[in-house]
């Protein structure tokens, strides 16, 4: 590493020394330790409990985004300070605790859990809604089976009616 050099108006060893008795302006290396605009930074490390390892959560912590599946951890690398968060995506059906509030990072790691609990589903607000008791494709099925029974319960109708009159005249 380069040492910084700092500028001095006193007489230094190795300068010119003097011109009519005002020093000159010298050079002279330093072991003084160089200005550094590098702050500390720590690890916030979020984890969740209560997914499956397919549902994406995100959170935002001091106004950084970071998303992740069930068992990801969300990582950020932020400066010491009370560092405002909310669980910014949240799978359909569950709901997040805490949900939001302040985190505390004073100058170490801070590892911190989102609790994920499943809500009671309400008719119609859940894409998976049961048809006839069932799930979807099965409910859908059986409205199909009930329909072809009473389609062909009508064609069978119909045509034993005709044999009965006979044919037309």
């Amino acid at each position: 590493m380069i040492a910084p050099l700092i500028l001095t108006t006193a007489l230094v060893p190795g300068s010119m020394g003097s011109v009519l008795g005002l020093p000159i302006l010298g050079i002279r290396p330093t072991t003084a330790a160089p200005f550094s605009s590098h702050l500390s930074k720590y690890e916030v490390l979020i984890g969740q409990t209560g997914l499956s390892p397919t549902a994406e959560w995100g959170v935002t912590l001091n106004g950084t985004y970071e998303f992740g599946s069930g068992s990801d951890s969300l990582p950020f690398i932020v400066m010491n300070g009370s560092l405002p968060y909310y669980v910014s995506r949240i799978p359909t059906g569950f709901a997040a605790t805490p949900p939001n509030g302040t985190m505390d990072v004073d100058g170490a790691r801070v590892n911190f859990t989102v609790t994920f609990d499943p809500t009671p589903s309400r008719a119609g607000s859940n894409s998976s809604a049961n048809i006839l008791g069932l799930p979807p494709a099965e409910g859908y099925a059986a409205i199909g089976a009930i329909i072809a029974i009473a389609v062909a319960g009508t064609v069978l109708a119909w045509s034993f009616d005709r044999r009965a009159r006979g044919p037309p005249r």
